[in-house]
């Protein structure tokens, strides 16, 4: 089966990654053409390997190429290949998504009713992040990541890992430690 919107190309070398990435991160449309199309083939096999009853494998194939989509502005070529990166992020999704059943756009967090303030939400926002970065500052990058999905957003352990593009064993370890030391810091506190 061959996704319509990206007909496969030949993989890239590395050297065309070097060359394609930093173009695609600036919004170049061939340079990310071409580098979504090379993993076309990679998501293709993941989504027909994940497929499991009443989930249509066009459905894990669109899912692991909006993943790839979003994993190519997060891409560094001199930290490991395309492929592989695009892979890792392509299969969580693609697994998540064949497990759940989910359909191909749903939200994994609730939108605003259409009837809220802009203000509220705005005002809502600022104190999301004010808290994020209070976090950031108290646990470290990864565990606050963690944390802030957790407390913030009310996900479970597997939206979480979903989210972040990790394992939900590496998601409850980092919760685990972010709340440990939230707990230090409001007993030393009081």
């Amino acid at each position: 089966m061959q996704c319509n919107a990206y007909q496969a190309v030949p993989p890239l070398t590395q050297e065309q990654e070097m060359e394609l990435a930093p173009l695609a991160r600036d919004g170049d449309r061939f340079a990310q053409d071409t580098m979504l199309r090379s993993v076309a083939p990679l998501v293709q096999s993941l989504a027909a390997r994940a497929c499991r009853a009443g989930v249509e494998v066009g459905d894990l194939v669109q899912t692991g190429m909006i993943s790839v989509w979003r994993a190519l502005r997060s891409f560094d070529p001199s930290l490991g290949r395309w492929s592989s990166w695009a892979g890792r992020h392509a299969k969580f999704d693609i697994l998540h998504a064949a497990q759940d059943g989910a359909p191909i756009g749903s939200p994994l967090i609730d939108t605003p009713a259409p009837d809220v303030d802009a203000d509220e939400v705005a005002a809502r926002e600022q104190s999301a992040a004010a808290i994020r970065a209070g976090l950031r500052a108290l646990l470290g990058a990864d565990d606050a990541e963690v944390v802030g999905c957790k407390i913030l957003e009310d996900l479970t352990e597997t939206q979480t890992a979903r989210r972040l593009h990790r394992s939900w064993r590496t998601v409850r370890a980092s919760e685990q430690r972010g709340m440990a030391r939230l707990r230090e810091v409001v007993r030393a506190r009081a």
